[in-house]
């Protein structure tokens, strides 16, 4: 075989190869989409509570009754992380995992935005991050359910977890990956830290 033949036929594989990674790509962003559709809420947002929760704070941003407290308290972490494999090919989540497609999710709750440090992050993330956001609890509940709601122009290929129960069976999973895990929020109620201010 000559260099000429050898040459043509090296490039025809890499042009193959790249054809087929484009087919995958595609099949993940339009496949997700179409199995984790996520409709909007009745009611959009947390209950503030006002009135005396306020005058006890001394604070401009009252607690908030988290909606899915109930949920985290009865998650199931094993559920967690089942639900969390459909993650797993563009995000590691343990101690010093490298970035994949998505960072790294080690000690993700209480993370500020944008953060991992080798990770380039999108516009839109860095953007989001510039406000002062923090993936506590709450946000990542907001983000989980449809993520390019809360975060506009991410480039996060993964429309949300529909189903309420299993979002808090992964954010339960996600918290467990630290070192020192965050307070679950009891009976319904926790302060706000302002990442979703």
């Amino acid at each position: 075989m000559s260099a000429h033949c050898f040459r043509i036929s090296f490039f025809n594989r890499l042009l193959v190869a790249g054809l087929v990674w484009v087919v995958v790509l595609m099949f993940v962003f339009y496949g997700s989409n179409a199995l984790y559709s996520v409709p909007a809420p009745d009611k959009p947002g947390y209950d503030i509570a006002a009135g005396d929760d306020l005058k006890q704070t001394g604070t401009a941003t009252p607690p908030i009754h988290f909606a899915f407290a109930g949920r985290l308290q009865k998650a199931d972490k094993g559920q967690g992380i089942k639900i969390f494999s459909q993650c797993a090919p563009c995000h590691t989540a343990f101690q010093n995992g490298p970035d994949r497609i998505g960072p790294n999710l080690w000690h993700i709750v209480g993370r500020p935005a944008a953060s991992a440090s080798h990770f380039s992050y999108s516009r839109a993330m860095q953007n989001f991050a510039k406000q002062g956001h923090i993936w506590d609890l709450a946000a990542l509940d907001a983000y989980l359910a449809a993520p390019d709601r809360l975060v506009q122009g991410t480039i996060m290929s993964f429309a949300g977890i529909k189903n309420e129960q299993e979002r808090a069976d992964v954010i339960l999973y996600l918290n467990s990956l630290s070192d020192k895990p965050a307070a679950l929020p009891s009976a319904g109620k926790a302060k706000n830290n302002g990442s979703l201010k």
